[in-house]
């Protein structure tokens, strides 16, 4: 009998291991140490990456731990406290600035917290509509989306890369306005004239994709990729493109008015002849791109990085850069040739960053002091007069 019980029950290592939800567990997140219990880490969601990780803490096949026995998770630790409080208390911090909730949304869905996506959202909402109706600053404050088509994020795509490479033998090409692509893998396909048009295209990779022609107008497309695709003459107009990869992309004559593309990075790509008029550049990186004849009349460059761009012909096509009134507050622009390039007319040029630095930059010369009589008296008055003898 004693044999029977003793063979019903489970290891005693088991036993210790069992997730208690008064246990504590830390967490080393990317390299920063977090103490908080297991109660913590399931109440809010049993199906979130933190749960499962947390009631499989027993196998020790699949969950990694470091050598102190913390549970390691290979994540950045910037924003993880954001999370933790707020499976605590269940409440987002409403003093951050929108490229924060950025990164927080993004750790939401790696965990999947379905819960915390929406108190992001909802948080960051608020934030711009006050904003807004402070000063009217609709673009240093925009955000990615909507809470519905963010949300769409953590759905899955309604094709796969099969269903798209099928669709790309159509003799109509690839139609698939207003479908949900998000995730998906389609590089180094031919995608020459499809039509992306209102599609969610969020996390979804073109790299080394040809997408000559291809509509993307109003698509929400946070977090995609298109490292070193062809985009010739493709249109993005008003869309949303939060932390896009567009390095080494080519955006010939391509139109991205009014497009969001806060956070991207455009490193090394060909943007000769791009219109970006009234486009949000808010913190993109432009290091060394071509921005030949591009246009960004009314765009925002705030403390956008233009190390060793190039915004002058040199004799080639497309002419110079046009940044007519332009936002520059903090724009670096550190080893840039902005040779024939008027920054004059752009907003707020006097805080850009390295305009010194910049080849071929000539500081605009001030108006002269000196005042005309216009025939008004007080005017004469404070002319510089000349005492005359008789």
């Amino acid at each position: 009998m004693a044999d029977e019980l003793e063979s019903d029950m489970p290891p005693l290592e088991d036993i210790s291991d069992e997730a208690d939800e008064h246990d504590f567990e830390t967490l080393n997140v990317g390299g920063m140490k977090f103490v908080t219990t297991v109660s913590t880490l399931t109440k809010r969601d049993t199906h979130s990456v933190l749960a499962v990780m947390t009631t499989q803490r027993h196998e020790k096949s699949k969950v990694l731990r470091d050598e102190d026995g913390c549970m390691f998770i290979d994540r950045d630790g910037t924003h993880f406290r954001h999370v933790l409080n707020w499976l605590r208390d269940g409440v987002v911090t409403p003093e951050l600035e929108t490229p924060e909730y950025h990164e927080i949304l993004r750790e939401a869905e790696y965990y999947m917290l379905s819960g915390l996506v929406e108190a992001v959202l909802l948080t960051s909402g608020k934030k711009r509509e006050d904003v807004r109706a402070k000063s009217g600053a609709a673009k240093e404050v925009r955000i990615a989306s909507s809470i519905t088509s963010q949300i769409a994020r953590m759905a899955r795509p309604e094709l796969s890369r099969l269903d798209v490479i099928k669709l790309q033998q159509h003799e109509h090409g690839v139609r698939v306005r207003g479908v949900n692509l998000s995730g998906l893998n389609l590089s180094n396909l031919d995608l020459r004239e499809g039509d992306f048009r209102n599609a969610q295209l969020i996390n979804t990779t073109f790299d080394n994709a040809y997408l000559m022609n291809a509509s993307f107008e109003n698509c929400e497309a946070t977090g995609a990729s298109f490292k070193n695709a062809m985009l010739h003459y493709c249109d993005f107009t008003g869309s949303e493109m939060v932390g896009v990869v567009l390095d080494g992309a080519i955006l010939k004559d391509a139109e991205l008015k009014g497009a969001c593309l806060q956070n991207a990075s455009l490193r090394n790509a060909s943007l000769v002849g791009a219109e970006f008029d009234d486009a949000d550049l808010y913190k993109a990186n432009l290091t060394r791109a071509d921005m030949c004849g591009a246009k960004f009349r009314k765009a925002n460059l705030t403390e956008a990085n233009l190390t060793e761009a190039n915004l002058s012909s040199k004799g080639r096509e497309g002419g110079t850069a046009i940044l007519t009134q332009a936002r520059l507050t903090r724009t670096n622009f550190f080893q840039a040739n902005l040779k024939n390039v008027n920054v004059s007319e752009a907003w707020d040029y006097q805080n850009a960053v390295n305009l010194n630095e910049a080849i071929g930059y000539t500081a605009p010369k001030e108006k002269s002091k000196e005042r005309q009589f216009d025939g008004n008296y007080k005017s004469l008055l404070t002319m510089p007069h000349k005492h005359f003898t008789v």
